[in-house]
């Protein structure tokens, strides 16, 4: 390698001491500034203070400002219905003794059908929260017409007399009737003759 410099190569110094801020960033006033308008301005305000508010009142009460609202709302609820003994399952029909049993019950499920269901008054009722279950669970065996079970294997309400006894299932039968039970050994008794 040689010492000597190419005679294109042109040798640059820089002074870092001499440079200044506004070499690097511009300075604020070159900056355009734009003013937020009042009614921005206010809602940002006014929200800086509904969450201070709110976080001394959650301070306090020693519990989210929203939880202990819903509660208060609740024992309302539940205080009325004792007053006029209306605190009754929809479900059970039993006492509900205590507003932590107290539960909201849409008594015709809204979702899949009207939204109009939710906000329906006449469609709500009260039960216990062990009692209300999501609609979605509801299986159609607990539908079922009188005598009848659901069979999982013919997808229809099939006599109850049809069908297996199982002593480990809810209602002591099995979930497939006699003819689904026999139908699914045979095929699988030929599946074994096939191999």
């Amino acid at each position: 390698m040689s010492d000597t410099i190419p005679e294109n190569f042109v040798q640059c110094t820089f002074d870092f001491d001499a440079l200044s801020v506004d070499d690097i960033v511009p300075p604020i006033n070159s900056i355009p500034y734009q003013k937020p308008s009042r009614r921005t301005y206010r809602k940002q305000v006014e929200g800086e203070i509904v969450q201070a508010n709110n976080k001394r009142k959650s301070d306090q009460l020693g519990m989210p400002f929203g939880t202990a609202v819903h509660r208060l709302r609740k024992s309302i609820v539940f205080h009325l219905l004792q007053k006029h003994g209306e605190n009754v399952c929809f479900v059970c029909n039993e006492i509900i003794d205590t507003v932590d049993e107290l539960s909201y019950e849409h008594k015709v499920p809204w979702q899949g059908n009207s939204n109009d269901l939710f906000w329906d008054l006449d469609n709500i009722a009260f039960s216990h929260l062990r009692c209300n279950r999501p609609h979605e669970e509801i299986n159609k065996k607990k539908l079922a017409p009188p005598g009848k079970t659901w069979c999982n294997g013919c997808e229809d309400f099939i006599s109850t007399d049809l069908f297996y006894a199982e002593r480990r299932r809810l209602k002591k039968i099995r979930s497939r009737c006699k003819k689904c039970v026999s139908d699914a050994a045979r095929r699988k008794y030929k599946e074994s003759k096939s191999r």
